[in-house]
């Protein structure tokens, strides 16, 4: 598409966004998991999270809430910026 000159947006770059140090949605998580899911420099490990999901599937529902709407949100907020 960028050969061509075609705009895009990507939702797996909204979801790497919206868990960013200083987001809420991370902010939210830590409440939730606890510290342990986030590095030294307060950046999500998301190998840690995987593992907690992974060994708690009931918690996935609790994950999607926290951040579909915000990924839908941010691709939204980048396709309007497109046609501006």
């Amino acid at each position: 598409f960028g050969e061509l000159g075609i705009q895009w947006g990507d939702a797996d770059d909204g979801a790497r966004e919206i868990v960013r140090p200083g987001e809420t949605a991370l902010a939210e998580m830590i409440a939730h998991f606890g510290g342990s899911i986030v590095t030294a420099q307060g950046e999500l490990d998301r190998a840690a999270l995987r593992e907690r999901i992974f060994a708690a599937p009931e918690q996935r529902p609790w994950l999607e809430r926290c951040t579909h709407p915000r990924i839908r949100e941010r691709l939204v907020q980048h396709l309007a910026a497109m046609t501006s």
